[in-house]
């Protein structure tokens, strides 16, 4: 016969047993998902990149000159150089740029870049380079929009021998920093997307500050930064903007501009130093590309032994390519 008491009692403790069960297997889960948070948010902070970035638009070059003489003229202009006004301009501006970036960063180190293109190169130089003798990154993804001739840069060898005529400096520092340049295309060469990509991918090309933000002085083009950043309309030579970009909300990008030139409009562009000057009155407009091709033929076989050295350097660099 059934003793009621006692099985009300072992069913009493089966039903605690699994009351306990319960508990513990919903106590075991909740760890597993609270693991599985902590775990994702650390990934999460792991891969997120504060970028604090300063771009600066370059100095007067040939093709402005150009433009201004005569817009169209400087399609044709391969990779142009400074004008003697752009150096003179960078030189003065130079002081202004450092007391903004003391102004901006105190003492938080930054890395100096620019674009493959020679103008960019000469202006981080000029402007700020040069002063303190820090190496200047080939940086990818940041050149300028537009398939003319004048947003191509030329071979290294080239743009070497065009520099040591010029300011042998500006190849040295090159030789001393990094050269990350991509692959040269209408779609990768001034891609602002690629180019955050690119910087996770690349922190070493950046300073990391204390505040743990990855700094860098990027000397660039107007139309890079005028699509990158939805601005109204294009920054004047030399003037500069600052961002702060979080990698992981490429979307959200807030600018300062930090307009150093004051007198961009009045610039007086002879004599440019240019390799077809605007000043050169037998030069005309029909004839910039013909004169460009004959004068590249003329000085193709020539060639001083100071530049070939430095090319065949330049050319030795590990060169990283982007593809992404």
């Amino acid at each position: 016969m059934l003793n009621l008491p006692v099985y009300y009692q072992e069913k009493a403790k089966e039903g605690a047993r699994l009351k306990v069960a319960r508990i513990a297997w919903f106590k075991d889960w909740i760890g597993r998902i609270c693991c599985c948070v902590l775990f994702s948010y650390i990934a999460y902070i792991s891969d997120t990149m504060i970028l604090d970035i300063v771009f600066v638009r370059h100095g007067v070059s040939c093709a402005n000159a150009w433009s201004r003489k005569s817009y169209g003229a400087h399609l044709f202009y391969p990779d142009p150089e400074l004008t003697l006004s752009g150096i003179n301009t960078s030189k003065a501006l130079s002081a202004l740029l450092i007391h903004n970036l003391e102004q901006r960063w105190g003492k938080e180190p930054y890395s100096i870049g620019a674009s493959r293109m020679i103008r960019a190169q000469e202006t981080a130089y000029h402007m700020i380079a040069s002063t303190f003798g820090k190496p200047i990154n080939v940086m990818a993804h940041v050149g300028e929009a537009g398939i003319s001739a004048d947003n191509y840069s030329l071979p290294v060898a080239e743009q070497v021998k065009i520099l040591m005529g010029r300011a042998p400096g500006v190849v040295n520092l090159l030789l001393k920093g990094r050269d990350g340049r991509e692959p040269q295309n209408m779609w990768d060469k001034a891609n602002f997307g690629k180019f955050l990509i690119w910087a996770e991918n690349n922190p070493d090309f950046f300073e990391l500050g204390s505040d743990g933000h990855f700094r860098a002085v990027i000397f660039t083009h107007s139309h890079f930064l005028k699509h990158a950043f939805h601005m109204p309309t294009v920054l004047a030579n030399n003037d500069a903007i600052h961002t702060v970009i979080d990698t992981t909300k490429p979307g959200a990008r807030r600018y300062e501009t930090w307009p150093l030139n004051k007198s961009a409009d009045a610039v007086d562009l002879c004599p440019d130093g240019c390799k077809i000057s605007v000043c050169d009155k037998s030069v005309k407009k029909g004839g910039l590309r013909r004169t460009l091709r004959q004068r590249r033929g003329r000085s193709g076989s020539s060639g001083s032994s100071r530049s070939s050295r430095s090319s065949r350097k330049l050319n030795n660099i590990n060169v990283i390519s982007s593809d992404d």
